[in-house]
């Protein structure tokens, strides 16, 4: 069992620099080097610190110069903090070009050998980006899936990003593409962790396509509500939100939770929604936001919704005491607090924090949430 923890990936320049800054470290460690070569990899050590430094303040400056908002420039910077040699050599770098206004969107790639193959969609994270690793990558090779992991419009920081018709188009494109290259078009399953469920959510309402399954992890569903959350613990998350929304004033139109249901909705696959019972306490989402969006689902498509929705006094509970509200079993080897489902819409809040549960959310993904 694998935790793919968001947090871990947002560490910026520590993650990225990690081979720069830590090699030298652990080999003044091995006892067997000599003094000389101790002082040598000390010296090393420094310089790559500086060297690093030397980089983000030059970038800054840059910016400082030409009179530019820092959020411009911040997608070049997670692409430069954020790219890593960890994805495998048969994942490629492509471009598409956007059917909404023209511009290149960059995108991580695997073609299958064989035609006609199921095809992955992955999601980047909030602040992440095109380049982002991403483990599920892995999976899809293994078997021999057609997989893309979209760029649309970069970090969630700004407001051609966070869900607008422009992310929604590239995302269409990506899986257009694909298909156009071999990827079966009735078996597409599109998957995203945090800031990726958030898109996700908002691809599952207005995508002309529709997939066999849809997996949110720790999903965002409402902006203001988030806006809120992150404001009262003091996390950076709040700048992106007001950044993206016009300091507010676009919180529906950029919020799932207060979109319009398609009428298509039910010829849909299943939407697959996990949230680990800890998040928003030693993470940034709290569990309400999988828990809205399911309630909102149900009330579309079922006729009795009663026994189906997640009840106040459930919610309560939940956020209260953190315990399960019955035996429902469990993913991997973390109990279930609490399981609904449909036809439609399931919902499975478990022992957990703010993250994806691998390799289980690849086999629950592609077995369609059965």
């Amino acid at each position: 069992m694998i935790r793919f923890n968001h947090y871990f990936y947002r560490t910026n320049v520590l993650y990225s620099c990690r081979k720069v800054f830590l090699l030298p470290y652990y080999l003044l460690q091995l006892r067997s080097i000599s003094l000389a070569t101790e002082e040598m990899f000390k010296k090393s050590y420094k310089l790559s610190i500086v060297a690093v430094l030397i980089i983000v303040v030059f970038v800054f400056a840059v910016g400082f110069m030409l009179g530019a908002n820092i959020n411009n420039l911040r997608p070049y910077l997670v692409t430069l903090l954020l790219h890593n040699d960890d994805w495998h050599n048969e994942i490629v770098e492509i471009s598409i070009p956007s059917s909404y206004d023209g511009n290149k969107q960059k995108v991580m790639a695997y073609h299958a050998k064989g035609k006609n193959r199921p095809l992955i969609v992955s999601l980047h994270t909030w602040g992440g980006d095109y380049v982002e690793y991403d483990p599920i990558s892995e999976y899809a090779i293994k078997n021999d899936y057609y997989y893309i992991h979209p760029n649309f419009r970069g970090p969630n920081s700004n407001e051609i990003s966070c869900c607008s018709d422009m992310v929604i188009a590239d995302i269409d494109d990506a899986i257009a593409h694909m298909i156009q290259n071999g990827a079966s078009e009735n078996a597409i399953y599109i998957i995203g962790l945090s800031g990726g469920g958030y898109t996700l959510f908002c691809t599952y309402l207005k995508s002309e396509y529709n997939a066999k399954h849809y997996a949110a992890w720790a999903a965002i569903a409402d902006l203001e509500q988030w806006a809120q959350e992150t404001r009262i613990r003091g996390l950076s998350y709040y700048d992106d939100i007001m950044a993206c929304t016009s300091e507010g004033k676009d919180f529906n139109s950029r919020s799932p939770i207060q979109w319009p249901i398609p009428n298509v909705i039910e010829q849909k696959g299943l939407l697959s929604i996990y949230a680990g019972i800890y998040d928003g306490i030693d993470g940034s989402v709290p569990i309400t936001h999988s828990i809205n969006f399911y309630n909102k689902i149900i009330e579309a498509t079922v006729r009795d919704t009663a026994p189906n929705k997640v009840s106040v006094n459930e919610k309560l509970k939940l956020l209260e005491f953190r315990q399960p509200l019955g035996h429902y079993g469990k993913i991997d080897d973390r109990a279930i607090y609490l399981q609904k489902e449909t036809p439609s819409v399931k919902l499975i809040i478990f022992d957990g924090g703010h993250e994806m549960v691998l390799p289980f959310a690849f086999e629950d993904l592609m077995r369609g949430g059965k």
